[in-house]
């Protein structure tokens, strides 16, 4: 009976050293679905970049704003470059680009449609995968009073969010 409870304890030991797995964790610092970066420059000089006021955008058919800035404000006082999330799902994205006055009402609304194809590629088990983005484009739509001069595409795959995507002149 002895034997059998030696056996046991060493069948269970070995189940235990043996049998376990490391975590499968993401690490922190792996590539995931880029953001769209945009620069904000200035029409009359486009090599001057130029802070925008009080910028807030929001998704079509969407009720909340995007968070923007390092603390989540949906409305940014001033910058001169931001990032933003592109669809997943669809090969499209459109946002309101909207210019507020000082105690947040809404001033101009200016339509920019982000057109892209999606590849998936997998990272690994504990990352699961990434969203990159091919033949992008970007259309200003027409308005008659646009705060927004004009849509330049730097890049039209968007595999990387340190580098500029798209340069908005005004």
């Amino acid at each position: 009976m002895k034997k059998f409870h030696t056996y046991y304890f060493l069948w269970i030991l070995m189940l235990l050293v043996f049998g376990c797995q490391r975590d499968d964790l993401c690490p922190e610092d792996t590539p995931t679905t880029p953001s769209l970066n945009i620069d904000f420059l200035d029409f009359s000089n486009p090599a001057i970049a130029k802070n925008v006021s009080n910028l807030s955008i929001k998704a079509q058919n969407e009720d909340e704003f995007l968070p923007l800035g390092d603390e989540g404000d949906t409305i940014i006082s001033s910058t001169n470059s931001i990032l933003i999330p592109l669809r997943t799902d669809n090969n499209t994205t459109v946002y309101d680009f909207i210019i507020n006055d000082n105690e947040g009402n809404v001033v101009n609304v200016d339509q920019l449609i982000f057109n892209y194809n999606t590849k998936e590629i997998y990272i690994n088990r504990a990352c699961g995968f990434k969203v990159e983005y091919e033949n992008f484009d970007a259309i200003l739509t027409q308005d008659d009073n646009r705060w927004i001069s004009s849509i330049d595409v730097i890049e039209d795959e968007i595999v990387d969010e340190s580098i500029t995507h798209v340069q908005i002149l005004f």
